[in-house]
């Protein structure tokens, strides 16, 4: 009996004091704390930043001296982000405050399959139409993206909350602001 009440004060001592030394360790766990520019860079360079995969659905038309040969509707893929490894971070620690320069979100990957064709002549439907085609969509897909601001603000912003997602857990307490590279707008 005398036995049996030793173990029981033994396994009660053990288990006090495992939980007391769990409790202290998890009440004086350290966040992580920033301490350079440096160290911010190094953390985000592990990342690969894609910030928009757009999926556009267009025609392309094909001309020859003006004289439309043929029409062709496609598919495209568009994704753009920013290049982390340009980002860049100046930290003030008297102010508490991150300055992140983002660079102007680019074109990452742009794909255009042809899915559909429509001749204005049997005479143009050839042997290397699809290679034409091909050609033809990406080239018009290409331009569409380019003259459509809109896609690459929302990669830029989207890749700014990112970013800072990822740098969240080293940068509470400060006040962070986001500026495109070179202090000009998207």
């Amino acid at each position: 009996m005398k036995t049996k009440i030793i173990i029981a004060v033994i396994v009660i001592a053990v288990l006090l004091v495992s939980g007391t030394g769990i409790y202290i360790y998890l009440s004086h766990k350290s966040k992580p704390t920033l301490t350079t520019s440096s160290h911010l860079t190094k953390v985000i360079e592990k990342y690969d930043l894609e910030t928009v995969d757009y999926t556009y659905n267009s025609i392309a038309t094909r001309k020859n001296e003006d004289k439309e040969e043929y029409y062709v509707r496609y598919d495209g893929d568009v994704k753009l982000g920013v290049d982390l490894s340009q980002v860049t971070f100046d930290v003030d620690e008297k102010n508490k405050s991150i300055v992140v320069n983002v660079p102007k979100a680019t074109v990452q990957s742009i794909k255009a399959e042809p899915v559909d064709f429509i001749f204005t002549k049997n005479k143009y439907e050839t042997e290397t139409v699809i290679v034409e085609a091909r050609k033809l969509c990406k080239e018009d897909l290409e331009n569409k993206v380019k003259s459509n601001a809109e896609l690459y603000n929302r990669a830029w912003e989207n890749s700014t909350t990112l970013i800072d997602g990822i740098i969240s857990p080293f940068s509470d307490g400060y006040t962070v602001q986001y500026v495109p590279e070179g202090g000009a707008g998207q």
